[in-house]
């Protein structure tokens, strides 16, 4: 591997934009939502648990795409989910 990709893979990237910190606190929001979603309705266990690290993950990794690549493709319409709890999915039969 060339040094300039671990070098890359290792640095800090900070913002460079104000869109860009907005992607990052949106996927934090939207992961933090389902994040209530799982716990609500699933009971304690293995498979919660790696379901709850697994998303935790992927936020992870959705936010060193965002910093390493300095970009992230959001709109007007891109709205975070309601970040109160996970509330907004209670009305589901």
């Amino acid at each position: 591997m060339a040094a300039e990709d671990l070098d890359h893979r290792f640095d800090h990237h900070a913002p460079t934009s104000d869109e860009i910190a907005q992607g990052h606190d949106f996927l934090r929001k939207e992961c933090r939502v389902l994040a209530h979603t799982i716990d609500r309705i699933l009971v304690d266990g293995r498979e919660k648990s790696l379901a709850l690290t697994k998303l935790e993950e992927t936020m992870f990794w959705a936010n060193a795409s965002i910093a390493r690549n300095q970009h992230v493709a959001l709109t007007a319409d891109d709205q975070p989910a309601t970040d109160d709890g996970g509330e907004e999915g209670a009305a589901m039969t």
